[in-house]
């Protein structure tokens, strides 16, 4: 639907469970997961992680991951959100209108995730969505040294718990040439959740988490 925004956001082997629609505010699509995307640019360069690059919880510093201030009925639908998780979900979707403020609900679930020493990939699907999204965290608090980006033309910070990345970087080639770097991630959420009925998403869901 146009006027609707749309988030998936997985958290744990790619596993397609139902969130309860009906119980979810607005429409925004989170979905559990655990790693980047695909579809291939043929002027994006196929990076690949070294071992030294190979990111560890150590890496999060607790006191750099920022509280995220909610408005009441984007708390509601978080609240919601983890409670699926926590029963043993590895995929909810949510949502909510445009304005809504899903980037802001993402940020707090990113945020909590990194707090219990995960880490997180946030996926979309076009340029000005990867710099807008990039810019949003940085707003949000997240810091600079935090905040990886995979895109044509970006250098990748390998080590950085939450990456910024557009499904096209995340090719095939790419995925295979970072298996374990994608297996890292402990959550996972993809914007436009509609578009992730698309080959590129399945083969990223794939290779997210260790499953």
């Amino acid at each position: 639907q146009p006027t609707d925004e749309s988030l998936l956001a997985h958290a744990t082997p790619a596993s397609a469970a139902a969130a309860d629609l009906d119980e979810l505010l607005g429409s925004l699509t989170l979905s559990a997961s655990s790693s980047p995307a695909e579809a291939a640019q043929t002027h994006d360069p196929t990076f690949v992680a070294s071992e030294s690059e190979a990111w560890s919880a150590s890496d999060v510093d607790p006191h750099a991951v920022p509280e995220v201030v909610l408005r009441d009925y984007q708390r509601a639908l978080l609240s919601s959100i983890s409670r699926r998780f926590e029963s043993g979900h590895t995929s909810v979707l949510a949502y909510l209108p445009t304005g809504g403020g899903k980037t802001h609900v993402a940020a707090a679930q990113v945020a909590a995730e990194l707090n219990r020493g995960g880490r997180a990939i946030m996926v979309v699907n076009s340029r000005t969505l990867l710099e807008q999204t990039k810019r949003a965290f940085l707003r949000l608090g997240f810091g600079a040294e935090m905040v990886g980006v995979i895109g044509a033309g970006e250098e990748p910070k390998w080590r950085r718990p939450l990456q910024v990345a557009m499904i096209q970087s995340l090719h095939e080639r790419f995925l295979a040439s970072n298996a374990s770097w994608m297996a890292s991630f402990t959550m996972a959420v993809l914007d436009e959740a509609h578009a992730a009925f698309a080959a590129t998403y399945g083969r990223l869901l794939l290779h997210l988490g260790p499953g």
